[in-house]
Protein backbone atom coordinates (compact mmCIF):
# COMPACT_ATOMS: atom_id res chain seq x y z
CA UNK A 1 0.00 0.00 0.00
CA UNK A 2 1.12 3.65 -0.84
CA UNK A 3 1.97 5.71 1.97
CA UNK A 4 0.43 9.05 2.24
CA UNK A 5 2.58 11.78 3.70
CA UNK A 6 0.97 15.06 5.12
CA UNK A 7 3.19 18.25 4.54
CA UNK A 8 3.65 22.04 3.99
CA UNK A 9 6.29 22.86 1.49
CA UNK A 10 6.66 25.66 3.62
CA UNK A 11 8.05 23.50 6.45
CA UNK A 12 11.75 22.40 6.88
CA UNK A 13 10.70 19.00 8.56
CA UNK A 14 8.42 18.16 5.74
CA UNK A 15 10.73 18.73 3.05
CA UNK A 16 13.37 16.32 5.24
CA UNK A 17 11.14 13.83 4.94
CA UNK A 18 9.69 14.22 1.20
CA UNK A 19 13.35 14.55 0.32
CA UNK A 20 14.03 10.77 1.74
CA UNK A 21 10.67 9.68 0.19
CA UNK A 22 11.71 10.67 -3.45
CA UNK A 23 15.60 9.83 -3.13
CA UNK A 24 14.64 6.36 -2.40
CA UNK A 25 11.68 5.86 -5.20
CA UNK A 26 9.54 4.82 -2.09
CA UNK A 27 5.92 5.23 -3.74
CA UNK A 28 3.96 7.87 -1.77
CA UNK A 29 0.98 10.10 -2.13
CA UNK A 30 1.46 14.00 -0.87
CA UNK A 31 -1.07 15.84 0.78
CA UNK A 32 -0.02 19.26 1.32
CA UNK A 33 -1.29 21.33 4.06
CA UNK A 34 -1.06 24.80 4.54
CA UNK A 35 0.43 25.90 8.17
CA UNK A 36 -0.78 29.86 7.15
CA UNK A 37 -4.27 28.51 6.79
CA UNK A 38 -4.87 26.95 9.83
CA UNK A 39 -5.38 23.48 7.96
CA UNK A 40 -3.25 21.32 11.05
CA UNK A 41 -5.89 22.40 13.12
CA UNK A 42 -8.90 20.85 11.54
CA UNK A 43 -10.71 17.96 12.66
CA UNK A 44 -9.99 16.26 9.66
CA UNK A 45 -6.48 17.04 9.70
CA UNK A 46 -6.51 15.95 13.81
CA UNK A 47 -7.72 12.18 13.02
CA UNK A 48 -4.21 12.07 10.76
CA UNK A 49 -2.49 13.78 13.94
CA UNK A 50 -3.87 14.99 16.62
CA UNK A 51 -1.13 17.51 18.06
CA UNK A 52 -2.00 19.61 14.28
CA UNK A 53 1.70 19.25 13.10
CA UNK A 54 3.40 18.88 10.04
CA UNK A 55 5.05 16.17 8.55
CA UNK A 56 2.82 13.54 9.65
CA UNK A 57 2.30 9.70 7.79
CA UNK A 58 -0.05 7.37 7.12
CA UNK A 59 1.43 3.97 6.29
CA UNK A 60 -1.53 1.41 6.35
CA UNK A 61 -3.69 2.09 9.67
CA UNK A 62 -0.46 3.06 11.07
CA UNK A 63 -0.36 7.13 12.01
CA UNK A 64 3.03 9.15 12.85
CA UNK A 65 4.02 12.73 12.84
CA UNK A 66 7.60 14.37 13.94
CA UNK A 67 10.18 13.99 11.19
CA UNK A 68 12.88 12.85 12.90
CA UNK A 69 10.64 9.95 14.20
CA UNK A 70 9.05 9.30 10.52
CA UNK A 71 12.39 9.07 9.13
CA UNK A 72 13.71 6.83 11.61
CA UNK A 73 10.66 4.76 10.68
CA UNK A 74 11.12 4.99 7.13
CA UNK A 75 14.63 3.85 7.31
CA UNK A 76 13.83 0.55 8.70
CA UNK A 77 10.16 0.05 7.68
CA UNK A 78 11.86 0.30 4.50
CA UNK A 79 14.75 -1.14 5.04
CA UNK A 80 17.10 1.78 3.75
CA UNK A 81 20.79 1.52 3.04
CA UNK A 82 22.36 1.68 6.34
CA UNK A 83 24.32 4.94 5.78
CA UNK A 84 21.32 6.79 6.38
CA UNK A 85 20.14 4.85 9.44
CA UNK A 86 22.80 2.78 10.79
CA UNK A 87 22.09 -0.94 12.40
CA UNK A 88 25.04 -0.69 14.79
CA UNK A 89 23.36 0.92 17.93
CA UNK A 90 26.17 2.78 19.06
CA UNK A 91 26.67 4.28 16.15
CA UNK A 92 22.37 5.06 15.46
CA UNK A 93 22.36 6.41 18.98
CA UNK A 94 25.04 8.92 17.65
CA UNK A 95 22.58 10.10 14.46
CA UNK A 96 19.70 10.19 17.11
CA UNK A 97 21.70 12.12 19.46
CA UNK A 98 22.38 15.19 16.53
CA UNK A 99 18.62 14.73 15.53
CA UNK A 100 17.36 15.09 18.59
CA UNK A 101 19.98 17.91 19.23
CA UNK A 102 18.65 19.91 16.29
CA UNK A 103 15.48 20.39 17.12
CA UNK A 104 16.54 22.88 20.47
CA UNK A 105 19.51 23.78 18.76
CA UNK A 106 19.44 24.54 15.06
CA UNK A 107 16.05 24.67 14.23
CA UNK A 108 14.95 26.80 17.40
CA UNK A 109 17.38 29.35 16.36
CA UNK A 110 16.15 29.23 12.58
CA UNK A 111 12.75 29.47 13.96
CA UNK A 112 13.39 32.35 16.37
CA UNK A 113 14.79 34.50 13.23
CA UNK A 114 11.52 33.12 10.86
CA UNK A 115 9.29 34.38 12.95
CA UNK A 116 10.79 37.62 13.83
CA UNK A 117 11.23 38.47 10.16
CA UNK A 118 8.68 36.55 8.26
CA UNK A 119 5.73 36.24 10.36
CA UNK A 120 6.09 39.33 12.54
CA UNK A 121 4.35 41.31 10.03
CA UNK A 122 1.31 39.01 9.50
CA UNK A 123 1.01 38.31 13.49
CA UNK A 124 1.62 42.14 14.29
CA UNK A 125 4.57 41.20 16.59
CA UNK A 126 5.48 44.16 18.89
CA UNK A 127 8.79 45.53 17.81
CA UNK A 128 10.12 44.58 21.22
CA UNK A 129 9.08 41.16 20.84
CA UNK A 130 11.17 41.00 17.30
CA UNK A 131 13.97 42.38 18.98
CA UNK A 132 13.88 39.64 21.66
CA UNK A 133 13.04 36.95 19.02
CA UNK A 134 16.15 38.32 16.72
CA UNK A 135 18.43 38.30 19.62
CA UNK A 136 17.52 34.57 20.65
CA UNK A 137 17.84 33.42 17.35
CA UNK A 138 21.42 34.82 16.79
CA UNK A 139 22.56 33.35 20.12
CA UNK A 140 21.42 30.34 19.54
CA UNK A 141 22.92 29.67 16.00
CA UNK A 142 25.80 31.13 16.79
CA UNK A 143 26.24 28.83 19.92
CA UNK A 144 25.17 25.95 17.97
CA UNK A 145 27.27 26.41 14.93
CA UNK A 146 30.44 26.50 16.94
CA UNK A 147 29.27 23.72 18.54
CA UNK A 148 28.95 21.97 14.74
CA UNK A 149 32.55 23.13 14.18
CA UNK A 150 33.84 21.80 17.16
CA UNK A 151 32.34 18.65 16.25
CA UNK A 152 33.48 18.42 12.89
CA UNK A 153 36.88 19.34 13.79
CA UNK A 154 37.45 15.71 14.56
CA UNK A 155 35.78 13.89 12.14
CA UNK A 156 34.48 14.04 8.10
CA UNK A 157 30.69 13.43 9.12
CA UNK A 158 28.97 15.30 12.19
CA UNK A 159 27.78 11.42 13.83
CA UNK A 160 31.57 9.77 13.40
CA UNK A 161 32.49 7.12 11.68
CA UNK A 162 33.45 7.41 7.81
Amino acid sequence: MVLHLYIDWLSQPSRAVAMLLMENNIEHQVHEISCMQGETQSSEYKQVNPAGKVPSIVDNDFHLGESHTIMRYICVSRNLPDYYYPNDIKQRARVDYWLDWDHMNLRHGSMCLIRANLLAPIKKYSQQTIDELRKEGDEVLKSSLSFIEEAMSKNNYIAGGN
